[in-house]
């Protein structure tokens, strides 16, 4: 499941890691970007640190699904499970559909997967080249 902030670079999607000024992390979990310039990070991930100006494009995913007529963010996934993470005013609704709060006005969930109607990514672009924009995009990483 896609939830996080992803770039292009080099004709292939990363996920974004840790910033330093013009610079950035890189992170993927595929050994054969050894041969590509990253290396291994406390034997987890494969990073490699290149300027923000080299990436082709940066945007946001989250994973989404329908359940019982309501758009949930999936969270996680194992075996044919899925964790739904809802979010509504309404807290009788969530009730009714079973879902156990997590936190304040936050709902969890593990459904079956074939309980789900529809599982889809929206992708959110970011115009990061424009200089506000890209401020923008480097706080949403967090670090």
């Amino acid at each position: 499941m896609k939830n996080d902030i992803y770039a292009v670079y080099n004709n292939s999607e990363y996920r974004l890691g840790a910033r330093d000024g013009d610079w950035i992390n890189l992170c993927s979990n595929d050994s054969n970007d050894l041969n590509s310039g990253f290396t291994l990070y406390n034997g987890v991930v494969y990073i490699k640190k290149v300027r923000i100006n080299e990436l082709n494009a940066i945007y946001s995913v989250k994973t989404y699904a329908d359940y019982k007529g309501y758009r949930c963010q999936v969270i996680k996934e194992i075996d044919d499970k899925l964790l739904l993470h809802f979010m509504i005013g309404d807290y009788k609704i969530c009730e009714n559909l079973g879902f156990v709060m997590a936190d304040r006005g936050v709902y969890n969930k593990w459904v079956n997967i074939k309980d789900i109607e529809r599982i889809y990514e929206i992708k959110k672009q970011y115009p990061y080249k424009e200089k506000s924009i890209l401020l923008t995009v480097k706080s949403l990483i967090n670090i």
